[in-house]
């Protein structure tokens, strides 16, 4: 219970992380237009799963498994808070753009990515006597 309701305060601090990477790019642009592009998505996807993968490590994913579930849950909470943000306000098209998916994916991959990299480097095999090495 007390992981879930961690799980929910990152996923709140991911969606500033997303306002704040979206602003800085509007800012150097000039336009909110560019946000509707696939290259600024991805943009804030990168961040997304780096920032995923620094939250996760701090919720001590112990293996793989975990960090998996803890980013899913990270992009529950921000699907979640896009929808009831958004759709009120008559503004669905955000879920109509492909490229606004990498940004829940980014979420989503970013711990599983953060400790596999990690278990390959440092050549642990989170304690599974029948990994390969």
């Amino acid at each position: 219970m007390k992981t879930a309701i961690k799980i929910v305060g990152f996923g709140l601090l991911l969606w500033v992380v997303i306002v704040l990477v979206q602003l800085i790019i509007s800012a150097i642009t000039s336009s909110y237009e560019t946000l509707d592009k696939w290259w600024a998505n991805g943009i804030v996807a990168v961040f997304m799963a780096f920032f995923a993968g620094v939250f996760s490590r701090l919720l001590r994913a112990a293996n793989t498994k975990q960090a998996w579930i803890h980013g899913i849950g990270f992009a529950s909470v921000l699907v979640g808070i896009s929808a009831i943000l958004i759709i009120p306000n008559g503004a669905n098209a955000m879920f109509g753009h492909w490229s606004t998916y990498l940004v829940f994916v980014g979420a989503a991959v970013g711990p599983a990515l953060m400790k596999s990299r990690k278990t390959l480097m440092t050549g642990k095999n989170n304690g599974n006597p029948n990994a390969q090495k």
